[in-house]
């Protein structure tokens, strides 16, 4: 395809940046008098694109997942800042993935799957941030805006399509569970009754949510997809139960929609993100949600999210180094897995479990805290190893840096006697790679 004067000077942005430029608005609307670029959107479009540009360079460079996303934080600081200019883009708050964050999610999707048995769907594709973990020609992309789809046409994608992707009639040109994993960021805001939808008596009436649900639709049963919805202001997704009561419950439209995901998906995490920092080169700082979803079940409401807050597992992502402790644990990275046996923690809360479990099935609990145990039964029978073992430690104040290479996982407690667990070696040699799976100190041995 001929590539248009928008592409063009965004492929010249794109290569300021990989030499490590640092740009600003002023010097990407001067640059754009040497490409003819007629109005600020289509230069402010095409800065958003130069970003695409090189952050795919460098999720395809080689290096391991810690290296490539530290790169990307470093690209994220030193793009333009992309604001929409457009009244309509403001008013549905369609604010593009932060690179860093669309490759992380686009990680977990990916994991473990080579493709052969789908492709990926990003319904709102926008500029193709959030596709920025793939091959292009292993992505669909979907998207309303004439200049997006321009843009979008340039990139090798398999299939570029100009669809209204808050219309299940539009939408339906992609078969149901179709593909192999969903990629959405759509634009948030408010339904009229009449474009409300219900699905086994949820009542979904916010555009987000909305497309969400219908992109989910196109996902195969065993398939991976991420989610980024708007987010609210901290009191707005929690209540107190009673007035008698400091437990604080989910309630309204947030508990109506994680209530139906629960029930038709296997949800394993909903990540609360601050936008202050990590959406602010996007020009917002309006905070979202990431849900990470792994295979659609049976519908069943007995399956329900969490109600009540966890100061730990609820907590605000507020920085990029944050959200890498909180999701790189979900990816499969085998270089960086095989690191640490052990990982000696300082804590200011004790939480630590343990689970074992025999051919697939849960044998034995021991920890002082009984966490989500119904999600690890769950997982426990999908399990094809003979032996595997779990151990999650969640706690404050880690050291990162103390790791240490023996047998034994300890925890450091103030002014406690030090516990330790020793494991038997000849169950460890039977035991499963070790694996980083929840933040910070999650693992399967």
């Amino acid at each position: 395809m001929e590539q248009t004067a928008t592409y063009s000077y965004a492929q010249h942005i794109s290569k300021l940046l990989d030499d490590g430029e640092k740009l600003d608005w002023q010097k990407a609307k001067k640059s754009a008098k040497d490409f003819s670029i007629g109005t600020d959107t289509e230069i402010m479009q095409a800065c958003e694109l130069a970003v695409v540009l090189s952050a795919r360079k460098i999720a395809s460079n080689g290096n391991s997942v810690k290296q490539q996303y530290e790169e990307l934080k470093d690209l994220y600081e030193r793009q333009v800042t992309i604001r929409p200019l457009d009244t309509k883009s403001k008013v549905l708050q369609q604010y593009s993935t932060p690179c860093p964050l669309a490759y992380l999610l686009g990680r977990f999707v990916s994991k473990n799957d080579k493709f052969c048995n789908g492709k990926i769907l990003e319904p709102s594709a926008g500029n193709g941030l959030l596709t920025i973990a793939f091959p292009p020609q292993q992505v669909c992309v979907n998207e309303l805006d004439e200049i997006r789809v321009a843009n979008l046409k340039n990139l090798g994608f398999s299939s570029v399509t100009n669809q209204n992707a808050s219309s299940n009639l539009e939408l339906a040109i992609f078969p149901d569970k179709a593909f192999r994993g969903i990629m959405t960021n759509p634009p948030f805001a408010k339904l009229n009754e009449n474009d409300k939808i219900e699905r086994h008596g949820w009542n979904i009436n916010t555009l987000d949510y909305k497309m969400a649900v219908l992109a989910l639709d196109k996902m195969q049963d065993e398939g991976k997809s991420a989610v980024i919805v708007g987010g609210k202001m901290w009191n707005a997704y929690w209540k107190p139960l009673n007035e008698r009561s400091n437990k604080q419950v989910l309630f309204g439209q947030w508990k109506t929609f994680l209530g139906y995901l629960y029930a038709q998906y296997n949800v394993v995490d909903v990540i609360y993100i601050d936008g202050d920092h990590i959406y602010q080169k996007q020009g917002t700082t309006y905070p979202i949600v990431a849900i990470l979803i792994d295979g659609r079940h049976d519908y069943d409401e007995s399956n329900k999210p969490r109600y009540v807050f966890d100061p730990y597992q609820d907590t605000i992502i507020n920085t990029f180094d944050q959200l890498f402790d909180r999701i790189f644990p979900f990816l499969e990275n085998g270089e960086e897995n095989e690191t640490p046996l052990v990982k000696s923690v300082p804590h200011t809360h004790k939480t630590m479990i343990f689970w074992w479990y025999k051919d697939g099935k849960l044998i034995k609990n021991d920890g002082w805290y009984d966490y989500d145990r119904e999600l690890i039964k769950k997982k426990a029978e999908k399990c094809t190893k003979n032996i595997s073992i779990k151990c999650y430690i969640r706690e404050d104040g880690v050291d990162d840096s103390d790791y240490h290479t023996s047998h034994t996982i300890t925890l450091h407690k103030p002014n406690k006697k030090q516990k330790s667990i020793n494991n038997d070696k000849q169950l460890m040699a039977k035991a499963l790679m070790l694996k980083m799976k929840m933040a910070k100190a999650k693992f399967n041995l």
